[in-house]
């Protein structure tokens, strides 16, 4: 028997509040009138993970070259596709992720042209 369905059989007999009692895992409770976390769970940017592992492998694009003489950014005249789909994960600073969508797909669309 696996361990949700263990835990599922113990909350149809003590509740669901007994997954307080289950820590450090994690668990969730869907209900028809909520979703009810427990454990400790990790935020970033107003999403709940049960783990950060996937962090520290993000591939970050690499740093703007920078001119030698001056040190400031070389200007280049394209984006990479790595660069342009690395960008759309990154939700810092992000209200609305559809309209940075839609900006990703308007400024492919002009660069195709």
């Amino acid at each position: 028997m696996s361990d949700a369905r263990a835990a599922a059989w113990l909350c149809l007999i003590y509740g669901h509040r007994f997954l307080e009692k289950c820590e450090p895992s994690r668990w969730v409770d869907y209900s028809h009138q909520e979703t009810a976390l427990f454990g400790q769970w990790h935020e970033r940017h107003g999403i709940s993970f049960s783990n950060l592992y996937w962090e520290s492998r993000r591939v970050e694009p690499p740093p703007a070259p920078q001119n030698a003489s001056n040190g400031q950014p070389t200007p280049t005249s394209h984006t990479t596709r790595l660069e342009a789909e690395l960008e759309l994960w990154d939700l810092t600073g992000v209200d609305d992720y559809r309209e940075k969508i839609q900006r990703s797909s308007r400024t492919a669309n002009s660069g195709a042209q």
